[in-house]
């Protein structure tokens, strides 16, 4: 990774300008080759695994593994610089995760268990917009594989609810209410490397079909997207 994922976003843009000039000279320069431009429309599934660490009620914590699919899509725009190489702009937005995390404290009294119960509801959107560059294989029986390597910028709101309850009774009879409720909403931007793999399977002389797989290191875990992309160029 280039930069923690709290930079804030004026660093996140120096970072992010040797890309843009690159893609700027190289574009134009690309634009008389033979194969010209392409655009893809993309729809994937982005699975997302990551620990989470959930500071919670009476000094505790809680540490947990968390994994989520959910479904996004794309657009990409590139051109070839050279036969077997390509530069591309790739953008992705998948759904929102949304998650609960509860943790539950207890205190023993003699006539019973207290119990406090933290809940936090989680939704979160994670946006990527990444320049990449792709080495091409030959075309073998319509079928020609690219492999891919990059970074991409990513921007991941994140909107936490959270519930705090005391208890009345004991564990023979509990009746809990709220207390306390805070809501809060957070901005993360970063910097991150990305690997991929496409095969781009020729339907017609200007389409064809593009099964892919990218995998990104995001900053509080791992994200692979995979799934298929209708690809015209020209």
């Amino acid at each position: 990774m280039i930069r923690l994922a709290r930079a804030p976003l004026r660093s996140i843009i120096r970072e992010l300008v040797p890309f843009a000039l690159a893609l700027w000279f190289l574009l134009p320069a690309a634009s008389a080759h033979a194969q010209g431009v392409f655009v893809d429309g993309a729809f994937f599934a982005s699975s997302h695994w990551e620990s989470t660490v959930t500071g919670l009620t009476s000094g505790t914590t809680s540490s947990q593994d968390f994994h989520r699919t959910v479904g996004g899509g794309g657009v990409t725009i590139g051109t070839w610089l050279t036969p077997r190489v390509t530069i591309r702009l790739e953008t992705g937005w998948p759904r929102s995760l949304n998650g609960t995390f509860v943790n539950d404290a207890s205190v023993t009294l003699p006539a019973g268990t207290l119990i406090y119960r933290t809940t936090v509801e989680s939704t979160r959107s994670l946006r990527t917009v990444a320049p990449l560059l792709a080495f091409h294989t030959g075309r073998r029986h319509g079928v020609q594989l690219g492999y891919i390597g990059g970074a991409a910028f990513t921007w991941q709101r994140e909107r936490l609810t959270a519930g705090r309850y005391l208890p009345v009774g004991t564990s023979a009879g509990l009746v809990s209410g709220p207390i306390e409720q805070l809501v809060t909403t957070e901005t993360r931007y970063a910097i991150v490397p990305v690997v991929g793999l496409d095969a781009d399977i020729a339907v017609g002389q200007h389409v064809a079909v593009v099964p892919l797989l990218r995998a990104l290191a995001a900053s509080d875990g791992l994200n692979l997207r995979s799934g298929v992309a209708a690809r015209v160029r020209w």
